[in-house]
């Protein structure tokens, strides 16, 4: 199965009931995988990288997208209401919903906006100016968006997409200093490539198991990015 994320291109699978609601349930799903850690984040003193970081991209690409704007809505909302409003709570919620809707054919532009305003906001910070060979992990989903359409590879871009709008919030709501990001280059190539790592092998076990007990009408596709 390990082989097939590099050479295969992702599937799309069309379940013929699928509504908003498959993903409401996934992404509830995804939620209780909170409870396996992979790693802290660096800058916050309670936050940490789980399953459920690898599993919340797939929302709308196994469900659909009107299904990831409602779990993300409600998360979002749940948040305001619970936490307040806050750059903070919107990083727990934002960058999820942009990578889950990245993975998606009809919205994988998301993986050349996304990245370039990052960039942007990012340098236009006086400490990310300091800290801008940051922000170079960001061309990563751009260059993926023109040549590459593997599950793996849109596993990798998705996860740079959440990384991406995720440091900008961080930037601008947490007191970190340029030191700090630019240490924390080597630690991002180590997490974004378990991360999508985890992203693939759960997309592929889902399609397996789509295959196996649902009537899935499954098509293989190259999806032309540069047009």
């Amino acid at each position: 199965m390990l082989k097939n994320l590099f050479k295969e291109d992702v599937l799309l699978a069309k379940c013929k009931k699928t509504t908003a609601l498959h993903g409401i349930v996934w992404g509830l799903l995804s939620k209780v995988m909170l409870f396996a850690p992979v790693s802290g984040i660096v800058g916050s003193y309670f936050g940490f990288f789980s399953l459920s970081n690898m599993a919340t991209p797939l929302i709308a690409v196994l469900s659909n997208s009107a299904g990831a704007l409602g779990f993300f809505s409600f998360l979002g909302l749940a948040r305001v209401v619970v936490f307040g409003f806050s750059l903070v709570q919107c990083a727990n919620f934002i960058p999820g919903l942009l990578a889950s809707l990245s993975f998606v054919p009809k919205y994988r532009f998301l993986q050349l906006v996304v990245p370039v305003v990052s960039m942007v906001l990012f340098i236009a910070h006086p400490v990310g100016k300091g800290a801008w060979l940051y922000t170079l992990y960001w061309l990563i989903p751009i260059a993926i968006y023109f040549t590459n359409n593997k599950i793996y590879t849109q596993s990798l871009a998705a996860t740079f997409v959440a990384h991406a709008a995720g440091s900008v919030f961080f930037l601008y709501a947490r007191p970190m200093t340029s030191a700090v990001w630019l240490a924390l280059i080597p630690v991002v190539a180590y997490e974004r490539l378990v991360l999508a790592l985890g992203t693939a092998l759960i997309y592929t076990l889902a399609i397996q198991l789509k295959k196996a007990y649902t009537n899935v009408d499954m098509k293989s596709f190259f999806v032309k990015t540069a047009g």
